[in-house]
């Protein structure tokens, strides 16, 4: 999850772009999120019908 107006820059880019960097950015920012994070992360590679959607709160 974006923290600074850099990784916010970079989850916007991503998010409009394709799969594979959508996947790549999420593997790279969960690696490390926990014991179940690698099963989830290995079930997101496996999935017919990944979809990445950037959420956004206003303050």
């Amino acid at each position: 999850m974006p923290c600074n107006a850099a990784q916010k820059e970079a989850w916007q880019a991503v998010a409009r772009s394709g799969p594979k960097a959508q996947k790549e950015l999420l593997r790279k920012e969960f690696a490390d999120a926990g014991w179940q994070a690698q099963r989830l992360l290995d079930g997101m590679e496996k999935a017919e019908d990944f979809y990445l959607h950037v959420f956004q709160q206003i303050k």
